[in-house]
């Protein structure tokens, strides 16, 4: 945490912020003061920033930083942050999926875990501070880093493999909200480096003209940008995307997909047992054929569609320099040659269309290990739900899930490839 605060010194290039601990927490900050508060909000699942302006200048009074035990919870889990909008606060970092109450299992235990929790907490203080100094989230600073997709999932590689990696710089600023492992990265990049973009700025908010700003340092775009274009024009920006991964996107899109794929079917049966079983009525067991009627898994594509329906059709989507063009200029065209042009830079980090058709297309009977897989599990037929019912499966419902999965199998081979067929064309 301390790191966290201290990394503004970094940046500014002195000593213009300092730490000290044992101070009153039931105290109001004093003036000129940051207060950063651990409180045992265990089901509250973010952390959060305030502060007290002027009214008349402007200038920050005070200010307060909270976290809570949810960023200790890292066992397991690279998951992304997600903003949750609170006209209170400056600014909440949320942890979607975490359980709702703290265990201690959920603690870091081993040498890795320990270290992905220091690194994105010094990343979590220094942008909650970064707020309290005056800066505006920054959407576009994982857009306008230099790093392409494969090098970044090589970092991410070097990370997990040597504790004294240096991170990377996935984004060009702190104020930026990443996705799991980007954040990992670029939290342990600040412990020793300042971002070019969180320099500028300060350098800015302190000067008396807009001289030292640079697009080419990094871009800028922030929470009304996203939100005027999604009233005014239905659509995204595409370089300013709240937890889009630094570089390509169709990389980590492929990636995850291809991981989802690969147990679609357990991933179904987890399902329709939590449903069959539920577990807030311990003595009820639903109808499993009204269940297995017509009920099939989700391929996991629509990220992967939407995607590629930015290479045909910019209807709702827009590149950060039209927008602009529009926003400040109040010009207005159907072209949008700087989205095509990074569209195109995206798809050949991942090899070019051909690669990723090649990548993404199955091989016939794809599903029969997971429907062996199915047979083993159906067979043992017992277990505890995913909401935590134990239960056990009759030789009747053992029968249904059989025959419901042999079936499910060629259904989602044959939708896959009739999927994939759609979303490829006219490419």
């Amino acid at each position: 945490m301390k790191e966290g605060i201290l990394y503004w010194n970094k940046v500014v290039g002195f000593e213009a912020v300092t730490v000290e601990t044992g101070a009153d927490i039931s105290s109001v900050p004093p003036l000129h003061a940051v207060a950063v508060r651990w409180v045992p909000w265990e089901d509250a699942g973010f952390a959060y920033a305030g502060l007290q302006t002027d009214p008349m200048t402007g200038e920050t009074l005070r200010g307060q930083v909270f976290m809570t035990p949810a960023w200790l919870q890292t066992k397991g889990r690279g998951e992304a942050l997600a903003p949750i909008i609170n006209p209170v606060s400056v600014c909440d970092f949320s942890r979607s999926d975490l359980t709702r109450n703290l265990d201690l299992k959920d603690l870091p235990t081993n040498p890795l875990e320990l270290r992905m929790a220091k690194d994105r907490i010094r990343g979590v203080i220094a942008h909650e501070v970064g707020h309290v100094m005056g800066l505006r989230h920054n959407f576009a600073g994982s857009s306008s880093t230099p790093l392409a997709a494969k090098t970044i999932l090589q970092s991410l590689r070097n990370y997990l493999a040597d504790a004294t990696d240096a991170g990377a710089m996935v984004s060009t600023t702190i104020m930026d909200y990443l996705r799991g492992g980007d954040e990992v990265l670029l939290g342990k990049y600040i412990e020793s480096t300042a971002l070019p973009y969180d320099q500028m700025a300060l350098k800015w908010a302190y000067s008396k003209d807009a001289k030292d700003l640079d697009s080419k340092v990094s871009e800028y775009c922030s929470d009304e940008d996203i939100m005027i274009a999604l009233e005014r024009n239905k659509s995204e920006i595409y370089e300013c995307r709240r937890h889009d991964p630094a570089g390509s996107p169709f990389l980590p899109m492929m990636d995850d997909q291809l991981k989802a794929r690969a147990k679609l079917l357990k991933t179904k049966y987890i399902e329709i047992l939590n449903i069959l079983f539920p577990a807030d009525e311990p003595s009820f067991v639903n109808s499993l054929p009204r269940l297995l009627d017509e009920n099939h898994a989700d391929l996991q594509l629509k990220a992967l569609k939407l995607q590629f329906s930015y290479l045909q059709s910019h209807e709702k989507v827009v590149s950060l320099e039209k927008w602009r063009n529009e926003i400040q200029r109040n010009f207005n065209s159907k072209v949008d040659r700087a989205l095509d042009e990074v569209l195109r830079d995206h798809l050949n980090q991942v090899g070019g269309l051909l690669n990723v058709k090649s990548i993404l297309t199955p091989s016939p009977g794809w599903t029969e290990p997971q429907v062996n897989e199915m047979m083993t599990l159906i067979a043992v037929g017992k277990g505890t739900t995913k909401d935590g019912r134990e239960y056990e499966l009759t030789e009747e419902q053992k029968q249904q899930f059989a025959a419901y999965f042999k079936d499910e199998a060629q259904y989602l081979e044959l939708q896959m490839q009739k999927e994939l067929n759609e979303m490829f064309k006219g490419l």
